[in-house]
């Protein structure tokens, strides 16, 4: 086939130009999709934003009323101005008080809701309307936005007591141009007033219609080729109103700005693919004269493993299909030595039937657990009953056990286990955390019962039973050679006396050392020519047991 016979640097030419062009293909599309998106979510979270930086700001005004309403009716002086109607001084409480929190309207009127008395010449009350004074009378304490006079007002009313309701106080802020000026600061957007189909307020321009104005939005376009996008982004917001008419306020923001970084993007992207793929095109001739690099790879590769570093890996991501079979080959080969060297270091580690620790690993281990000096128990134990089982069902049947055992040993919750062992035979090692809420050896027995329960092997039921040697670190000692001793001494005290569960005490350890001395001296001194050394002889006493039908011998040294 042709395609063979076309050189290796001709094919990594073809190949790069080919993944160039298919990636810089799907860059684009990928990157004009995920753009577009982005802008659509930034554009709803912006105007979102400015809608919350609104209602924070319609708010404030409207604690702010309130705040002013309850200073000005608790006010002692105006309560009595008020009670014996001295219009000059309520006149003047409203006229100071408004200064003071640059309300634009100040109202006092009765219970009835008949102006008594203003802080401008103006009867401002007769154009706020019977029907709205009312509202707000039914409403009290609560903001509400009225038009009077064609000026947009953000009220609120609340009563004067002493103590019973002998007027009413209302207080009002303007919106006007300033207002929403400031509002478009503090949002980054236009805002447009609206009260039915009457065009209220707006920072941008305004028209009589409303509707004229909405609509005049939606038909803005802006081109971009062939394609026509629209030129803004609105939201419409409701406020409480006590007017026929409701009224709201509309969110403006221009897509101007947006549009035109989104197209100075895809124009440097378009840019910046040409220029990549005719660098890359450029960069394939001299890439196809860097064959050797993988080769120089592979021999650093090698020279990694050779040296036990078998989790060393090589970036064959620019190599060729051979090279990267060549190096896979290697990795491949380097994992399963490193598994081997895992198989055999953990055969060296651990116990083959139980899969616990062996006797050396947990002496090296058992240095690094006592390192941080917390009250530690070390418990060696053995099975009491091991021999009867293994005699009586089978080797097989023992070690099931024995797995068994070491399998609820790591999975107790019982206790906090450390570190698990299997020392010798039957013997078996647990270290675990000391509890401060129950005592050693009910925690001892405790984990004892966990281990002891009722084994179901091959369907036969096998009942285990233990005997536990207990040390305690550090109070019997701090070097894990001399615990792991007296852990051993208190368990062959406990089987030697058929104790469950033995706690060892000071002393014990000098008392089995002298024993074991005393029992080598006598070894030596038997070994002894009894021709030489009359001293010390062994005799053998047999023992027959009528009931079970055996014959034993008792060995007794005499002198």
């Amino acid at each position: 086939m042709w395609i063979y016979q076309i050189k290796l640097r001709n094919k990594i030419f073809l190949l790069c130009a080919a993944l160039v062009l298919f990636t810089t293909v799907v860059i684009q599309a990928s990157t004009w999709w995920a753009s577009n998106k982005y802008n659509q979510q930034q554009l709803v979270s912006h105007v979102t934003s400015a809608k919350q930086v609104l209602k924070s700001y319609l708010s404030a005004q409207e604690k702010q009323l309130v705040t002013a309403a309850k200073v000005l009716t608790s006010d002692f002086g105006f309560i009595r101005a008020v009670a014996t109607s001295d219009e000059q001084t309520i006149k003047s409480v409203l006229l100071n008080h408004g200064e003071r929190i640059n309300a634009a309207l100040m109202l006092l009127i009765d219970l009835n809701g008949n102006l008594i008395t203003s802080s401008h010449q103006e009867n401002q009350s007769s154009d706020l309307g019977s029907e709205s004074i009312k509202y707000l009378i039914a409403h009290p304490g609560q903001s509400f936005f009225s038009t009077i006079n064609g000026e947009l007002y953000q009220l609120i009313l609340l009563p004067v007591k002493a103590p019973h309701t002998i007027a009413y106080s209302i207080l009002g802020f303007r919106i006007n141009v300033n207002s929403i000026n400031e509002l478009k600061k503090l949002t980054g957007v236009d805002v447009s007033f609206y009260e039915g189909d009457a065009h209220i307020l707006s920072s941008t321009i305004r028209l009589d219609s409303f509707s004229d104005f909405r609509n005049m939005l939606k038909n803005e376009v802006a081109h971009w080729f062939v394609i026509k996008r629209p030129a803004f982004i609105t939201d419409e917001m409701p406020l409480s109103s006590i007017a026929a008419n409701p009224i709201g306020v509309m969110l403006i923001s221009s897509l101007a700005p947006l549009y035109k970084q989104y197209d100075e993007i895809v124009m440097n992207n378009l840019v910046l693919a040409l220029i990549v793929s005719a660098l890359a095109s450029l960069l394939s001739i001299l890439f196809a004269r860097g064959i050797t690099t993988p080769l120089s790879k592979l021999s650093k590769l090698a020279q990694e493993y050779s040296v036990g570093h078998y989790q060393s890996k090589i970036d064959n991501k620019r190599s060729s299909v051979e090279a990267q079979q060549l190096f896979t080959a290697f990795e491949t080969m380097g994992e399963r030595i490193k598994q081997r060297e895992d198989k055999i270091l953990y055969q060296a580690q651990h116990d083959i039937l139980t899969g616990l620790y062996n006797a050396e690993t947990i002496k090296e281990k058992l240095i690094d657990y006592l390192a941080d000096d917390n009250k530690k128990l070390l418990i060696t134990f053995s099975i009491r009953n091991f021999r009867q089982i293994n005699d009586r069902l089978g080797p097989d049947i023992a070690d099931q056990c024995l797995k068994t055992l070491a399998m609820r040993l790591n999975s107790t919750q019982i206790v906090d286990v450390i570190a698990s062992a299997r020392l010798d035979g039957i013997e078996f090692f647990s270290l675990i955390n000391v509890s401060t809420h129950i005592s050693v050896i009910n925690q001892v027995d405790g984990f004892l019962t966990a281990l002891e329960g009722t084994l179901n092997v091959s369907n036969i039921s096998v009942n285990l039973e233990l005997n536990a040697g207990v040390v305690i670190y550090p109070d019997h000692g701090q070097l894990s050679q001399i615990l792991l001793r007296r852990a051993s001494v208190a368990l062959d005290h406990a089987r030697k006396n058929s104790i469950r569960t033995y706690l060892y005490t000071q002393g014990e350890d000098e008392q089995y050392l002298e024993r074991l001395h005393i029992i080598d001296a006598l070894k030596k001194t038997l070994k002894i020519n009894p021709s030489i050394n009359q001293e010390l002889f062994m005799v053998y006493q047999p023992k027959i047991d009528l009931k079970e039908q055996t014959i034993k011998a008792e060995a007794l040294i005499r002198w």
